[in-house]
């Protein structure tokens, strides 16, 4: 799963954006960052800003019942990337 959020008048957000569908491939690098998630059976809380988010969905698929609170934060609205899930 990626997620790539369009900002006006980004050469590569634009590009996947406008001539990219779902399906086709690409090539791509390790990630970066750490996004791991300990082996838990206790209460979580999932917090995240812009789009911060994207690891956050897969944890509260992970988490299930044991997330009890999800608080994100974006610019705007219509900024946030998830905003139909």
């Amino acid at each position: 799963q990626c997620t790539v959020k369009k900002i006006p008048g980004g050469k590569v957000s634009t590009y996947l954006h406008e001539k990219l569908s779902v399906g086709d491939k690409v090539q791509l690098t390790a990630p970066f960052g750490i996004f791991t998630l300990e082996s838990t059976n206790e209460s979580s809380v999932l917090m995240s800003a812009g789009i911060g988010v994207t690891p956050m969905v897969n944890f509260s698929k992970a988490l299930g019942k044991n997330v009890k609170l999800a608080v994100h934060v974006d610019q705007y609205p219509e900024s946030f990337a998830y905003r139909s899930v």
